[in-house]
């Protein structure tokens, strides 16, 4: 899931400054992901609107109706830059078969029926119920909400929320999936031993290394390193919600 967190800063809406990585190359400008992503149309899961399906990695994306044609495109191209950039310990043909659901800014109570996200937080109001978290990752799927994408706040939780996000959530919730993915568990524990938030670390790594926002742990440099060949960054620049 994806939190606050207080290096948030106008630098990242911007693009963000990279962190200097050893024999890595730096991402250059900002990319546009607002662009016909490659995929195959695919038959929606009942209660889902649209489903296309990338071409390497086989990941399946499904939305609800009023998602925006801008966030579908936005997440397979990131998601299309991210796995293209795993380095040959870690396999993109692991991510085949994964699955995205989309939804922009329906209240908790719209979608709690709605599988198979409805499963995911069963508390009905409160900071880890659907409406605050907007979002969370499994083995096989996961899910992101519009209202988190090149947005300030998010409407289901209301005044109290005035983050400022590009594609943090896009990129933290894939994050989670990679660790699930390619078994990770082990070597996140003992990269931030003894602390209850070290796969949110983890994942927050990946963030960084794809400047949203722009940061980094120092524990986890080396292991961003030996993932990633390059680093990437995404505007927000062109997107019509």
């Amino acid at each position: 899931m994806v939190k606050s967190h207080t290096i948030l800063a106008a630098a990242a809406i911007l693009g963000g400054l990279l962190i200097a990585a050893p024999q890595i190359a730096e991402a250059q400008a900002p990319m546009n992901v607002f662009t016909p992503p490659r995929g195959t149309p695919c038959t929606p899961e009942p209660g889902w609107w649209n489903c296309f399906v990338l071409v390497d990695p086989k990941i399946t994306i499904m939305s609800l109706d009023g998602t925006s044609e801008h966030f579908r495109m936005a997440v397979a191209n990131i998601y299309g830059e991210m796995t293209k950039r795993l380095s040959a310990k870690y396999p993109k043909a692991k991510m085949n078969g994964y699955k995205i659901y989309l939804t922009n800014g329906k209240p908790w109570s719209a979608l709690a029926n709605l599988q198979p996200i409805g499963s995911m937080w069963p508390d009905k109001t409160g900071e880890m119920s659907g409406d605050w978290l907007r979002g969370g990752t499994t083995m096989n799927y996961l899910w992101i909400d519009e209202q988190m994408m090149c947005k300030t706040g998010v409407k289901t939780r209301g005044a109290k929320d005035k983050s400022q996000r590009t594609y943090d959530q896009v990129i933290h919730e894939f994050g989670h999936a990679f660790a699930y993915r390619f078994g990770l568990d082990g070597r996140i524990n003992t990269t931030w031993p003894g602390n209850r938030s070290a796969p949110e670390n983890f994942a927050w790594s990946v963030q960084y290394w794809f400047s949203s926002p722009a940061g980094g742990f120092p524990e986890s440099k080396a292991w961003m390193e030996e993932m990633f060949t390059s680093k990437a960054s995404f505007s927000c620049q062109g997107y019509k919600p």
